[in-house]
């Protein structure tokens, strides 16, 4: 009877065993490819494209197309709106890299994300490659005027891509205008 019991300690032994080492198998396999995490600022976009500043008689108009990737270079995936920044520089303060000073001008919506994605999606189901799909140009091209600049006057101005999670992008325009109407100066930095 001892053989027996034996027996059967050494069976639950050896099943308890290859539980265990196919639990760590599974573990061992389950856990993928490490990589650290991406902060928020680098899944923004980069920055606008074809970015064109033009002086009117009674303004600025900034004309721009929305970015297709994201500050890494891959392909957006998240994608709200663009800001626009703008600050009188002044003797004290002529700084256009410091955060201070800057305020909201605008923030234009960007819709063409969620078009490409149902284009893509409709590309899938018809049995077609879905990175030949484009969206139409109107949903990537913006303008905005500011028209409530002083002759005179020098300005900065920043355009910043904002993620749904509201997140800014690292990446930005930075615009420098010595406002005097048909005679100004414009300056784009990056």
């Amino acid at each position: 009877m001892k053989k027996k019991l034996t027996a059967k300690k050494i069976t639950a032994k050896n099943l308890l065993a290859k539980i265990l080492i196919s639990l760590t198998v599974l573990t061992i396999s389950a856990c993928g490819r490490y990589e650290p995490p991406v902060p928020a600022e680098a899944v923004g976009p980069e920055m606008v494209k074809d970015l064109s500043v033009t002086a009117e008689p009674d303004g600025v108009r900034f004309a721009f197309r929305s970015s297709e990737k994201d500050a890494r270079g891959k392909p957006l995936k998240t994608l709200d709106e663009y800001r626009i920044y703008r600050k009188e520089l002044t003797e004290e303060d002529h700084s256009l890299f410091k955060v201070q000073g800057y305020e909201l001008l605008t923030a234009i919506k960007d819709e063409h994300l969620p078009v490409l994605f149902q284009l893509q999606e409709d590309a899938r189901k018809a049995g077609k490659s879905p990175r030949r799909v484009q969206v139409p140009n109107e949903l990537l091209s913006f303008t905005y005027k500011d028209s409530t600049l002083v002759p005179g006057s020098e300005y900065g101005y920043k355009i910043i891509g904002v993620n749904q999670a509201n997140v800014e992008s690292d990446a930005q325009r930075i615009i420098s205008v010595g406002f005097d109407g048909l005679e100004s100066e414009i300056l784009i930095i990056r």
